[in-house]
């Protein structure tokens, strides 16, 4: 017996308005198709199942005549029974399933190698499916709920971009329709833009505060926040999705993946915190989570545990930086607890890479008033106590301020905020330097490997970065120091450890395997001036690399690398070899080829062909390219990011 679902129509009347409207888009027309008539079938006893016999079978003429409408779709083909018949056709039905060796032609074989699959049936499925979606016709007529439907159908195909499309007239049609508005945040998840994710999940949950049944919504609404950085407030809607639908899986994992990014996020300064606690310093931990729940503030107190075990004390803060009360409360708590204050330590931090027209106003907003407004915030509400210190330090994680355009030019938003952050360095060292208060910024030299990292390189980042404990040695030296012998100062982390004496930085690296191949941070000059170096190596100036380095890509593709991404890419390469190419790491074993992909990209990499050689070669990583302008990318980032492990397989070939 078949696997695929046999349905029955029993009567066309019986069908919904919303069936009808599917059919009629979807037509069972489907079937004629050129390359399936190409495909043979020889009548050999006893070799494939009447699934495989039936699988390209046309629809019967005869069962349409009375039924214009059949009672559902198949996902996998538009495959129809009906009643009308039915007893006819079991003998043939019965035929069928002992015969069906196919025998292909020339052209299907081809269409195979195109599609980078030798499983000729899937390949003939994935054009079926391919050709479907690019001539799919929507009439002005059709039912919100038809087009819902088919929305879903395309989303589970992968059509994306076509789902949405479905989706968006549905929702014209019906504005206030729930499930519509959550279909579409995933796809919006799917695409790489999480803010339009977030506002179509909030906006269903909007519809009907009270509904018991808005576990979904407030899954997209998690996962949105998630991708956008704010771990801590997905972690508040990952814990009421759980206690509204315990039983579904995916809300656990949820809060393990938020833990531990918020773990992660707080690395660098709990690392300095523990670093200090070795000392016996007092030390505040201030995190932001908006609403208070037993369970979510579990982080920061476990830090503080930490930090008392390492022999320090600890007063652990809810503290949104940038709310002016809370970090006043927290101010004031500090110095009733332990007497004043003589160390702060900025590391609150909000990212985005948006070039200008994909950065929405209430990420920019984010950024800026966590980054640059938090910094000043906090500072300002401290200079009174650490005016009254006898050594008082103001250190800000933030960068070297760097005008040149390159470090603006795709992420104009965030430099600015990262670059408020600076600027507070520059005037505050100035401005307090008569009270002896130091002001400082210190910037790793390479990667640190943090959730922000995580989530633009992929979980493999670390193999390319050095651990937080850098940074926190870095900054506990210079705490060390009087704070009248150094301020105003942009300060590296290496830079600050080789001048206590160490030189060997083998032990700091994720990967000590991986020393000499470490991710350079951004926003520095000598990031750039290894970039133009590497990216004119004599290897790149050889003609008709390009074909080579596309042959070695497909040498090496494989299901599980195909299973691994998921993503089908586009390269328009400019310079001395331009042109058009593909990677399809989405379907069967993979694919590439010259000129675009039969299925629309996820993401579209824009680069001069120097560079382009210099990422395949291993030596230009492709964060550090899209930050230094020499890669521009448009669709998803984050399986834009996913082509270095592919990058790193490929090196030693090329």
């Amino acid at each position: 017996m078949s696997d695929v679902p046999q349905v029955v129509a029993e009567d066309a009347t019986s069908a919904s308005a919303v069936e009808h409207h599917v059919m009629d888009i979807l037509n069972p027309g489907l079937h004629h198709h050129d390359l399936l008539q190409s495909y043979v079938r020889t009548r050999v006893e006893g070799s494939d199942s009447k699934q495989d016999a039936e699988e390209f079978e046309e629809p019967s003429k005869e069962g349409h005549s009375g039924n214009k409408y059949p009672r559902a779709v198949s996902d996998s083909n538009a495959r129809y029974a009906h009643d009308k018949g039915k007893k006819g056709n079991d003998k043939k039905e019965k035929e069928r399933s002992n015969t069906a060796e196919e025998v292909y032609t020339d052209k299907d074989r081809a269409a195979a190698v195109n599609m980078g699959t030798t499983d000729i049936k899937q390949s003939l499925k994935m054009k079926q499916r391919q050709d479907h979606s690019k001539n799919l016709q929507i009439p002005e007529e059709t039912e919100p709920g038809a087009l819902l439907t088919l929305g879903l159908r395309e989303m589970r195909f992968g059509d994306v971009n076509v789902a949405i499309n479905c989706i968006n007239k549905a929702l014209e049609l019906n504005p206030n329709d729930k499930n519509a508005l959550i279909a579409r945040s995933k796809c919006h998840l799917l695409l790489g833009d999480p803010q339009k994710a977030l506002d179509d999940a909030e906006a269903a949950l909007r519809l009907n505060p009270k509904d018991s049944s808005k576990s979904k919504a407030v899954y997209c609404k998690a996962e949105a926040l998630y991708h956008l950085g704010d771990f801590e407030m997905s972690l508040v809607y990952y814990y009421r999705g759980m206690r509204i639908r315990p039983e579904f899986g995916e809300f656990r994992l949820g809060v393990q993946k938020a833990k531990d990014a918020i773990q992660n996020v707080l690395r660098i300064g709990k690392s300095i915190a523990l670093k200090a606690a070795k000392d016996g310093a007092n030390i505040v931990i201030a995190a932001k989570t908006a609403e208070p729940h037993p369970k979510l503030p579990g982080t920061i107190y476990t830090a503080a545990t930490e930090i008392e075990a390492a022999g320090g004390k600890a007063l652990p803060c809810v503290v949104d930086v940038r709310d002016e009360k809370q970090v006043i409360n927290a101010v004031e708590n500090a110095v009733a607890k332990f007497g004043g204050i003589d160390v702060v330590v900025n590391n609150a931090s909000a990212i985005s890479l948006t070039d200008t027209l994909s950065t929405d106003m209430k990420r920019y907003d984010l950024m800026n008033n966590i980054n640059a407004r938090g910094t000043f915030l906090v500072s300002k509400v401290c200079i009174p106590y650490l005016k009254k210190s006898t050594n008082p330090h103001i250190v800000n994680i933030s960068p070297p301020l760097n005008m040149k355009p390159v470090w603006f030019k795709n992420h104009v938003a965030y430099t600015m905020a990262k670059y408020g952050m600076s600027m507070c360095v520059l005037g505050m060292a100035e401005e307090f330097k008569p009270d002896g208060i130091a002001v400082n910024a210190v910037w790793p030299k390479t990667a640190i490997h943090t959730a922000a990292m995580d989530m633009l390189s992929g979980p493999d980042s670390s193999n390319a970065c050095r651990k937080p404990e850098i940074m926190s040695d870095a900054v506990y030296a210079l705490l060390c120091k009087d704070s009248k012998s150094v301020t105003g100062q942009f300060l590296i982390d290496e830079d600050i450890l080789k001048n206590e004496g160490i030189t060997d930085f083998t032990d700091y690296a994720c990967n000590p395997a991986n020393k000499d191949q470490l991710m350079l941070d951004f926003f520095l000059d000598d990031t750039q001036d290894n970039l133009i170096k590497t990216s004119s190596d004599k290897t790149s100036e050889e003609p008709g690399q390009m074909a080579r380095v596309f042959n070695a890509i497909n040498a090496n593709l494989s299901s599980e690398l195909v299973s691994k991404t998921g993503a089908i890419y586009q390269f328009n390469v400019k310079g001395k070899e331009s042109g058009v190419w593909f990677i399809d790491l989405k379907n069967g074993k993979g694919a590439t080829g010259k000129g675009e992909p039969s299925q629309p990209a996820d993401a579209t990499l824009t680069m001069d062909s120097d560079n382009f050689f210099a990422m395949f070669s291993g030596k230009l990583k492709p964060v550090s390219a899209f930050m230094t302008g020499k890669l521009n990318i448009s669709g998803n980032m984050q399986k834009a990011m996913k082509l270095e492990k592919l990058m790193n397989t490929l090196k030693s070939k090329l």
